[in-house]
């Protein structure tokens, strides 16, 4: 993907090391090119300016860098089939069909889109059970969250990550009035040790040692692995994507999402837990001697894993990603809570 910001000359020296990246990737290796990423958090992002959110929004420099993008693209060999996307986070849900206000206008870019590049456009959203507001202590504990974590990390269909896809198809209907548009789950996943985001987030959340244990991890990263895509009674979507291959820093805060700690790091945080046996042999017994590690059971990858990804697609993000700092998380929380919310009553 390729980075809009208020800074057309980055942008452009970014969008011309993408096309390069894309020549030498060839069409057939490229499943979609994303332009922009949680657009609707950049009023958020420090430094952001007024001048700026006009320029982006209301003058139109997203959407039209978005039609300048997509024409240079169509002239690279092969790439006129490719899917395109916008990547966007919980709060474009917090409006129907999606948010559309001053900073944020989300649902006039998406319907833009929508009628320039029919059945080409891919919806793509950002999902993270990990910063849900709704999520809550135990009644009666204040520092136990036993519940919490049950909905956050289930992949059924009143699971929060499943319920809030399945209200992402929704809201995409009332917009084109179609069920079965190319719809992308971009990015999901969970952090141990507490992502330094979190206490902004859901500050509840960050007072329970459990909900960002290793063994939370775990049950997240093998309910996603296992998952069927399934999200109740409207179409799944038809990609997902796991954050991520190693734990970064956005903007400076630390946050713990990497399958591994990070890049110089051969070994993954989740393995399964093995056994040794020696055996001693005399001319009258035998005995065994059984050791287990003690690295954490459950969900695991292998030492040579490079794919933090779903059952078939290969995703590996940047550290450039707009922003789950802390204000952006606030606000990515809320927006998840308006749009899955009042699916999953505490």
């Amino acid at each position: 993907g390729t980075q809009i910001t208020c800074n057309q000359t980055d942008d452009d020296r970014d969008w011309a090391l993408v096309l390069q990246l894309l020549e030498m990737l060839g069409a057939d290796s490229v499943l979609g090119v994303a332009i922009g990423n949680e657009m609707e958090l950049l009023q958020w992002k420090t430094g952001t300016s007024e001048e700026c959110m006009e320029k982006v929004w209301a003058e139109g420099y997203f959407y039209t860098q978005t039609l300048a993008r997509v024409a240079d693209l169509d002239k690279v060999a092969g790439f006129g089939h490719v899917n395109l996307t916008s990547v966007f986070g919980g709060f474009a849900l917090s409006q129907e069909p999606f948010v559309d206000q001053p900073h944020a206008m989300v649902a006039t870019y998406l319907r833009n889109v929508t009628r320039d590049f029919p059945g080409r456009w891919a919806y793509s959203l950002n999902v993270y059970p990990y910063y849900d507001p709704g999520n809550g202590l135990d009644p009666g504990t204040t520092d136990q969250c036993t519940q919490a974590i049950a909905r956050s990390v289930s992949f059924a269909a009143d699971g929060i990550l499943p319920a809030t896809v399945a209200t992402f198809r929704g809201r995409i209907q009332q917009l084109t009035g179609k069920g079965d548009d190319p719809m992308w789950m971009s990015e999901t996943g969970w952090s141990t040790p507490m992502a330094d985001t979190l206490p902004g987030a859901n500050p509840a959340m960050a007072g329970c040692p459990e909900f960002s244990s290793e063994g939370t991890f775990a049950k997240f990263y093998e309910g996603f692995a296992a998952w069927d895509l399934s999200v109740g009674q409207v179409k799944g979507p038809d990609h997902v994507f796991y954050f991520t291959m190693r734990d970064s820093a956005n903007f400076a805060v630390t946050e713990h999402f990497g399958l591994v700690k990070d890049c110089g790091d051969t070994r993954c945080k989740l393995k399964n837990a093995t056994t040794t046996t020696t055996t001693t042999t005399t001319t009258t017994t035998t005995t065994t001697t059984t050791t287990t590690t003690s690295e954490p059971s459950g969900a695991a990858c292998s030492d040579d894993d490079d794919d933090d990804d779903d059952h078939d697609d290969d995703h590996d993000d940047d550290d450039n990603h707009n922003e789950r700092a802390v204000g952006g998380g606030v606000q990515r929380a809320r927006g998840l809570q308006g749009a899955a919310g009042e699916l999953l009553p505490e």
